[in-house]
């Protein structure tokens, strides 16, 4: 998955996709492991970061795309 640079520590690479939903099977856990991205939990507000930094742990929106109501990211 693309890493990002922080907004907060300006750290390059250092901040990834927040993935929302329940996870089911092992690859989304392996891939947190693997520190390729975040869970973000199974309950959306609408409203939720889609990054996080994971060296200082600041988390954000990335795009004002990311409205109420609308995904952030999913898989199937």
């Amino acid at each position: 998955m693309t890493k990002y640079n922080c907004q907060s520590c300006g750290k390059k690479n250092a901040a990834v996709a927040i993935i929302y939903g329940l996870p089911l099977g092992n690859i989304l856990p392996e891939m947190e492991k693997r520190g390729e991205i975040e869970l973000g939990g199974c309950c959306v507000s609408g409203d939720d970061p889609n990054r996080a930094c994971k060296a200082c742990g600041y988390k954000w929106t990335a795009d004002k795309k990311y409205k109420a109501g609308k995904k952030v990211l999913s898989f199937r």
